[in-house]
């Protein structure tokens, strides 16, 4: 592809991924990203949409490294996820935008649907090479129809009207219970990020020690993060971990951190392995609040509440491992598989066999074609459509835009964690000092508190200002509820 092609956003951010594969120092991420807060603006630059069909993706070459069937393709760099997690919003956007009557004549987009994947299966083409060997031996009579009135070939279809309600019953049950795996895991990635942004908002309203909220932020980004990694094969340390943790200053070098990139690579995080590196973070987090209570800058009562925060966040990830984990049997899909495949090929055989000698091109070919194509589409669409939804952690199109709930989680966490203090509340320290009572600041620590952080920076608005002009706030195309 000719890189003058793709206009000055695409090539600064080939120029960005050049520098990082050569280890040399990146130019601004500000200045190379395409900013998200705009994509709905920049997808309409045909040069933008040469850049989303771009993502570069290798295949996975051990046996034991694929654990599910849209997991074969992974993406190569972080560049690349970045690519993959903005032609997911762009897609959702499609869909926000499309009414259910007009979608019929957008057949511009239609290979963004299930239909390319049924047309190229080998199912539909078993179909095709039915319904046309059946026509062709009945109209020249190597399958000839029985003359006589008591057997007419409308016999063969009323015979497989008990397979009709079968086959259906089936196939409404099977996708149905993809469609609620595929809810019940996004209700579970929402109350993950709910769980660490209500932990630094109630963080943020103590006493606690700046470094130790910028820690609990961080430890608690950094299990999110890791999280998503072990969970699936298609994120690995290459393409989303390493980079994202730098760009956002979650493992600053020097300190105890250089202790958690060695227990990081102890527990050998990569995609699809690692769940314990998440599980420490959590434990990291819980020892912070701790050792914090420990110091009396948290009441009890909020103690309690942020371990309650932290132990939700827990349980909502690991309630995503094991429906990863728990599919649906194989005996139940192999089921659904063999009576929806069985009765289509007998359905495209009794259409076939419409086309007599006698018979003319509507009722014999034209009609009873467009039945069996139509019929075919609907159950292999349904089979296809479930198959992508059981696993919204995967490859496909449809999948979670995994980066955009990262970067929501980290951007309104820090929002919170950056929040001046409000006038209220200097009121109310003043009326405490004049009272006798110690001061209650929520923006900043005494200068005789002990600060328990390895924190490299001068100071954590530093860390977090970095941080900040490494990417511009990412937002997504809707409305997620924080």
């Amino acid at each position: 592809m000719d890189r003058r092609s793709l206009g000055p956003k695409c090539r600064a951010m080939m120029r960005q991924e050049a520098c990082i594969a050569k280890g040399k120092q990146p130019v601004s991420r500000k200045q190379s990203v395409i900013n998200s807060v705009n994509i709905n603006k920049q997808l309409k630059e045909v040069r933008s949409k040469k850049l989303l069909s771009s993502v570069r993706t290798k295949k996975l070459s051990k046996d034991t490294e694929i654990t599910d069937s849209d997991t074969h393709y992974i993406p190569e760099t972080f560049g690349d996820t970045e690519r993959m997690d903005i032609r997911r919003q762009w897609l959702m956007s499609l869909t926000r935008r499309a009414g259910p009557l007009t979608i019929f004549f957008d057949v511009h987009h239609i290979r963004h649907t299930a239909l390319p994947s049924v047309f190229c299966s080998l199912n539909f083409m078993l179909l095709v090479v039915s319904y046309a060997g059946s026509a062709v031996t009945t109209r020249l009579g190597y399958w000839p129809v029985p003359p006589d009135a008591s057997s007419p070939v409308d016999d063969d279809l009323t015979s497989l009207v008990g397979m009709e309600l079968l086959v259906t019953f089936s196939l409404v049950f099977y996708f149905g219970y993809c469609y609620n795996r595929f809810w019940e895991q996004y209700a579970l990635a929402m109350s993950c990020k709910g769980a660490i942004i209500n932990n630094i908002v109630l963080a943020k309203s103590t006493s606690m020690v700046k470094n130790d909220i910028y820690d609990l932020w961080r430890y608690l980004n950094l299990a999110q993060l890791a999280g998503y990694v072990a969970l699936s094969p298609v994120y690995t340390r290459g393409n989303l971990f390493d980079d994202f943790a730098r760009m956002h200053n979650l493992l600053p070098a020097g300190g105890d951190t250089n202790a958690e990139v060695k227990r990081i690579e102890y527990h050998k995080l990569a995609g699809g392995r690692g769940a314990q590196v998440y599980n420490e973070y959590c434990l990291y987090a819980l020892e912070l609040l701790r050792h914090a209570k420990e110091r009396n800058e948290l009441p009890s009562m909020t103690h309690l509440l942020l371990q309650e925060q932290i132990i939700r966040f827990r349980d909502s990830m690991t309630g995503l491992f094991n429906l990863h984990y728990t599919v649906i049997p194989f005996a139940y899909i192999h089921l659904v598989s063999f009576l929806v495949n069985f009765y289509l090929i007998t359905f495209a055989l009794a259409k076939g066999r419409l086309f007599t000698p006698d018979a003319d091109l509507a009722r014999g070919v034209i009609f009873p074609c467009l039945a069996t194509f139509f019929l075919s589409v609907s159950c292999l669409g349904l089979i296809e459509i479930g198959g992508r939804m059981q696993n919204p952690v995967g490859n496909d199109a449809e999948d979670f835009a995994v980066l955009t709930f990262l970067n929501l989680t980290l951007d309104m966490s820090k929002q919170a964690m950056r929040t001046p203090e409000s006038a209220r509340n200097m009121r109310h320290n003043k009326w405490r000092a004049a009272n006798g009572h110690p001061a209650h600041s929520t923006s900043s620590a005494s200068a005789s508190t002990v600060s328990f952080s390895s924190m490299p920076f001068a100071s954590i608005d530093e860390a977090l200002s970095q941080s900040s002009s490494s990417r511009s706030n990412s937002t997504h195309l809707g409305s997620l509820q924080v």
